[in-house]
């Protein structure tokens, strides 16, 4: 990273260390985004190989590493990316639904996408702006009323594209309804979103 940053200057606020603490599915990487002069901002991410396989080939390919020989194993680190599985595990779905969440949520190409303040939000590839709103909080998603992509104003059901800047604006009346279940299209937002339902139901 200290060579990359020597050759590009590197955009501040914008290297995330998902190695001292991963992703709660068990992703591993080093990321940061670089200027690159006329072209656009790059994101770099680096991870071992370890980590590389993980992240191709998912949760068999990381529990096979860590069953080496000279693994360290600890339980709670290995297993942290089932803490989101629970979201939507209890969820009133069907088999098929919940096959269909495991792989946009686990197995699905990944993109990262900035906030104004430069966190990056991971999130699978097909994800809006409601997604986004939900990976941030659960209070912004629920009363998100629209959005910006790179300084443009955008629908809540916006897709979004790795490199992307995203702000969600706010309304106090705003509200989620049935519909906003077909603008996302991870299990976070949708399972929020269906909680929200049934307690608005009693």
């Amino acid at each position: 990273m200290g060579a990359i940053h020597n050759h590009w200057r590197p955009v501040p606020g914008r290297i995330k260390d998902y190695i001292a603490v991963p992703k709660p599915n068990g992703y591993q990487s080093l990321h940061t985004a670089v200027f690159t002069g006329d072209g656009p901002i790059v994101e770099i991410q680096f991870r071992t190989l370890e980590m590389h396989e993980f992240n191709e080939y998912g949760v068999a390919s990381h529990h096979y590493y860590k069953s080496g020989p000279n693994a360290k194993k600890d339980p709670q680190e290995s297993f942290a990316w089932i803490e989101q599985l629970r979201e939507f595990q209890n969820a009133d779905v069907s088999p098929h639904i919940y096959l269909k969440r495991l792989k946009t949520d686990f197995f699905q190409d990944r993109i990262f996408v900035f906030t104004p303040k430069g966190d990056v939000i991971d999130l699978p590839v097909g994800a809006t702006i409601l997604d986004f709103a939900y990976a941030v909080h659960t209070e912004i998603g629920s009363h998100a009323a629209g959005g910006k992509i790179n300084g443009k104003f955008v629908a809540l059901k916006s897709v979004l594209h790795s490199e992307d800047i995203v702000e969600i604006t706010t309304n106090s009346k705003s509200r989620p309804s049935d519909k906003w279940l077909e603008l996302c299209v991870t299990s976070t937002a949708q399972g929020r979103i269906r909680k929200f339902l049934k307690h608005k139901k009693f």
